[in-house]
């Protein structure tokens, strides 16, 4: 099976897409900002991620340098990021959060682009 990080599991998409993929036998990587609300989940892993604007940002290209050699090499694979609404709209008092979430829709996209003729969606 395959490994697969999984970022934001404490909660929502993140959590249940985490509790999926350890099921079907996945060796699953799941980070949250409050590690603690990894503990009872059936991973490989647990890791805390630090700021929210680098978490939706940098820590989302570093994956993505991280695996796309080997997937180009491949001619296949996939690179799925889970954004929000927040990537769209805009909301009050929670500016880093919908930054990183601009620029993580930003990054995929582009992505999508640039490796899309190489077999990794």
């Amino acid at each position: 099976m395959s490994s697969v990080l999984v970022t934001g599991a404490s909660r929502g998409i993140g959590r249940a897409l985490a509790v999926e993929l350890a099921g079907r036998g996945h060796r699953v990587i799941a980070t949250a900002r409050r590690p603690e609300t990894l503990a009872e989940l059936p991973v490989s892993r647990r890791l805390p991620f630090e700021r929210l604007f680098q978490l939706h940002t940098v820590g989302a290209v570093r994956v993505a340098q991280g695996v796309l050699p080997a997937m180009r090499t491949r001619g296949a694979g996939h690179l799925v990021f889970v954004s929000s609404i927040l990537g769209r709209v805009v909301l009050p008092l929670i500016s880093p959060c919908g930054a990183g979430k601009w620029a993580l829709e930003a990054l995929a996209e582009t992505l999508a682009v640039e490796v899309g003729h190489s077999g990794v969606k």
